[in-house]
């Protein structure tokens, strides 16, 4: 208030001294802005952003809400719609998602995957292939959680659909056409056109091979770390703790190894390679996601495709500083590295690596030395908490999303394609038989079929389906 005060009294002055009335002024102003109602202003100044600003944290009581009506989900997290609108764009040109992908995608799909059909407000597996982790289990719990939020009208939004996810680092189909796109994928890369869907990688539910028992326990353990270490007195140097992928040829990962280690880099570096299988003296020691957080500046690098630990450093209020993504991930759209907006939330290197990382760093350093007022580091760390930690990476967000990209696929499944030309049906059979689940005998020497409902394949112990 003292500044329109100031203001005020300002344009009174000017007005006495020249004693022309402000009509004329008023009358300009008027004008001009209903032209920029209709025209943006980034048409005459290619720097300014166009995108909403100041969007706030989302209340903590709806952080962990799993049964947000979309209305409310389309409000809070209207950045992770669009994509869904261009996939149902991209399959009216290939003429909707048919019966025959779907089973093209289920018959070359590798590397960990699930194949479902939900039908009668309920989820069945029809196939399911192990892989090495338990990213296939993560991934069910994701889609059991948000689709037990959903409204009555929106299960029957989705009645009927049947979708195949892999949950493969990439490349999960082994087709030459990719499953024309109707394979669920956990990452795809940037401008890709095909309507392929993404799902939330497996590690927002839980990732026990890494470390991390939950991904709500991760988002507590990080703001306990947080409460501990204020910004001012978190570590300077550029942190990363990975796997090198040694001999995998991963360019990102060998950039960063390049310019961060070696005499001098210490100065603004504190980057290190980890193994669980090896150790030497330039082989750090594997630190927890929450530890990541006492630390200003993390370094986000992509491995054999997208780097899971994204979401967990992008939750650390601290400032992310990552290369240009050559995949992206579901939440993605939510990510903004334009220098001139308020809501900017992480720094975009300039080059395709780590080559502007050492000038960067040192820039970002030299700022929190110099002391002051609000650095551009903590500015970024607060942005990336509102928009990103207490917004776009919070279960409330996941679920919402789930249940949205559902929707739309339904939308573009040409239903009329399968066999009922209603959309999917069951597979007879239930997936048990009277002594299932004891010492009675395997469930393949038992001769269980048909689709399994989700609860109950739980109980059997989660096998690979059908029994092997």
């Amino acid at each position: 208030m003292a500044g329109r005060s100031s203001g005020s009294k300002r344009r009174m002055t000017l007005q006495d001294a020249q004693g022309a009335p402000m009509a004329g002024f008023a009358g300009l102003f008027v004008g001009l802005c209903l032209v920029f109602s209709f025209i943006p202003l980034s048409t005459f100044f290619p720097g300014y952003d166009t995108s909403p600003t100041g969007q706030q944290s989302l209340p903590r009581r709806l952080q962990n809400d799993l049964n947000l009506p979309q209305p409310v989900c389309k409000t809070e997290f209207s950045n992770l719609y669009q994509q869904l609108m261009a996939n149902e764009a991209a399959w009216r040109r290939k003429g909707g998602i048919k019966h025959a992908d779907v089973q093209n995608a289920a018959q070359n799909c590798r590397h960990g995957c699930v194949h479902v059909v939900i039908k009668y407000g309920q989820i069945f597996v029809r196939g399911q292939a192990k892989d090495w982790q338990s990213r296939v289990r993560s991934t069910l719990q994701l889609l059991a959680s948000a689709y037990q939020g959903a409204s009555e009208e929106e299960k029957d939004a989705i009645e009927g659909a049947e979708l195949v996810i892999s949950t493969a680092d990439f490349d999960g189909f082994t087709d030459p056409v990719g499953s024309r796109g109707a394979g669920w994928v956990l990452d795809r890369r940037v401008g890709d056109k095909e309507g392929q869907y993404l799902f939330p990688d497996f590690s927002f539910a839980s990732w026990p091979e890494a470390g991390i028992a939950s991904y709500p326990e991760f988002r507590r353990q990080a703001a306990q770390v947080n409460a501990e270490t204020p910004w001012r007195t978190k570590s300077n140097p550029a942190f990363w703790r990975g796997d090198a992928l040694a001999g995998n040829h991963i360019k990102p990962r060998e950039s960063l190894l390049s310019v961060a280690t070696g005499p001098g880099s210490e100065l603004w570096s504190d980057v290190k390679r980890t193994s669980f299988w090896e150790e030497g003296p330039d082989i750090g020691k594997i630190v927890s996601p929450p530890e990541h957080c006492r630390h200003k500046f993390l370094v986000h690098s992509e491995g054999v495709a997208y780097s899971g630990r994204s979401k967990f450093i992008l939750g650390c209020e601290s400032t992310v500083v990552m290369h240009a993504l050559e995949w992206e991930q579901h939440f993605h759209p939510a990510l903004i590295s334009n220098p001139n907006s308020a809501d900017r939330n992480h720094v975009l290197l300039d080059g395709a690596y780590f080559e502007g990382l050492p000038a960067t760093m040192q820039a970002l350093i030299a700022e929190e030395r110099a002391g002051g007022g609000m650095t551009t580091g903590e500015r970024i760390a607060r942005n990336a908490k509102r928009t990103l930690t207490d917004r776009y990476l919070t279960p409330a967000a996941t679920a919402c999303y789930i249940r949205a990209a559902l929707i739309s696929y339904r939308r573009a499944m040409d239903a009329r394609s399968w066999p009922t030309r209603q959309g999917a049906v069951l597979e007879l059979g239930g997936g048990v038989k009277p002594g299932a689940g004891t010492p009675k005998g395997t469930l393949k020497e038992l001769g269980v079929k048909g689709d399994i409902e989700y609860g109950v394949w739980l109980n059997l112990g989660m096998p690979e389906w059908p029994p092997q």
